[in-house]
């Protein structure tokens, strides 16, 4: 997620992401979802979930306090990060990608047109790729694979 337009890396030859983006994320593994995902720059995420259609509508949000909404059907449940599961889809997207943002905890080697950043997440592996200054891809462990695409431009 995804991951950067945000899903963009700085222009500068940095390799920098952008802090604040929204896109579209695409995600394999034990179930697929499909959602909206947007970040803030102090490292806040908003997760809309779109697909499959039973979870549609359902809203996470990461704060960068540590606590997490979680809105379904005009109910809110708020909580802490502690106080779910650390091993969840989008926990596990949103915390990597933000290794990714803060160059922390990461290596990353570019080529003339990309970038390939690695890191481990709570003992499990991660590698993202950017192409043209947007991040393309993240694979966590053997599982999760998110697939981050730009929002298209809204027509004037």
């Amino acid at each position: 997620a995804v991951i950067m337009a945000g899903c963009t890396a700085a222009k500068d030859g940095s390799g920098e992401l952008d802090k604040e983006f929204t896109c579209q994320v695409s995600v394999t593994g034990e179930k697929e979802y499909k959602a909206e995902l947007e970040r803030a720059g102090d490292s806040s995420w908003r997760v809309k979930v779109t697909e499959p259609e039973t979870a549609g509508g359902m809203e996470l949000c990461y704060l960068s306090d540590g606590k997490v909404t979680l809105e379904l059907e005009g109910h809110t449940m708020v909580c802490t990060r502690d106080d779910i599961p650390d091993t969840g889809a989008f926990d596990l997207i949103t915390s990597a990608a933000d290794m990714c943002i803060t160059g922390k905890g990461v290596k990353t080697e570019y080529t003339a047109d990309a970038a390939f950043i690695r890191g481990e997440l709570r003992g499990v592996g991660f590698e993202a790729s950017a192409e043209n200054g947007r991040l393309k891809s993240l694979s966590i462990g053997e599982s999760i694979k998110a697939e981050f695409s730009v929002f298209p431009a809204a027509d004037s």
